[in-house]
């Protein structure tokens, strides 16, 4: 009988914040690989990522969550609030930034767990709502996300112009 894996899901800090730019390099270079000209990435990207990572810590309207084994960060998922049109009864959501887990930890409820934190975070808040994006190739994640309950409400095209 396999022994479960032991994992810790805790809120982001300071001391994180190297490992999760690691994490977050290879999240944006799996996104290169699935389609390289939507997710060309500036010159500065890294710099431009670590000063939105440091200003979402810091946001009472959004939550960063890792995924911590053995000292070291495997995961890390990021959650913000935000406003829809007034015009709707539910008029404010949480919408899913990111979230990674390391190749090698995946399928081994991680990701679930990420997920869980987040949306807890998020009904903690009154946030009834909940929305992320994820690219039609990557059949993992929309697998992922099936799986706890994300479905498909509308589809977001895109054209090179």
């Amino acid at each position: 009988m396999k022994e479960r894996m032991r994992f810790k899901i805790r809120k982001v800090d300071k001391g994180d914040i190297p490992q999760v730019v690691e994490n977050w390099k290879q999240f944006m270079h799996s996104h290169v690989r699935l389609r390289a000209k939507f997710y060309k990435m500036k010159a500065d990207a890294e710099k431009l990522y670590l000063k939105f990572l440091k200003k979402q810590m810091k946001s009472r309207k959004a939550a960063v969550f890792v995924a911590e084994f053995r000292g070291r960060i495997i995961g890390h998922v990021m959650i913000g609030i935000a406003r829809v049109p007034p015009v709707y009864e539910i008029d404010k959501q949480c919408g899913f930034y990111e979230i990674f887990v390391r190749g090698g930890f995946r399928k081994k409820g991680i990701g679930t767990a990420l997920f869980r934190a987040a949306e807890e975070w998020a009904k903690g808040r009154k946030i009834k709502q909940a929305a992320l994006t994820v690219d039609v190739k990557n059949k993992d994640a929309r697998g992922l996300y099936e799986s706890l309950g994300y479905g498909a409400y509308q589809i977001r095209m895109f054209k090179m112009i």
